[in-house]
């Protein structure tokens, strides 16, 4: 399930309708960029690829550096598996 939905953001499109008088007259595909790139950067996440970081400072004297890491699948786990 959560494969064919990533496949689908992967493959995202946005349709453009024209008009001409009140009537449709033409419609065009376009790839829809942005939800490519949320569903690219969502498969980064999940297969850990994709490092979070974030910073945090107190009183401009002291930084902390805190790192999420999503797990990677265990080896020879069926990554395509619904």
């Amino acid at each position: 399930m959560i494969a064919r939905t990533l496949k689908d953001g992967l493959e995202a499109e946005r349709t453009h309708f024209a008009t001409f008088e009140g009537k449709f007259t033409d419609e065009r595909k376009t790839p829809d960029n942005s939800a490519r790139l949320k569903a690219t950067e969502l498969l980064g996440k999940f297969k850990g690829y994709i490092v979070e970081r974030h910073e945090v400072k107190a009183d401009g004297e002291i930084t902390f550096s805190i790192q999420t890491r999503h797990p990677r699948p265990a080896e020879g786990a069926d990554e395509d598996r619904d």
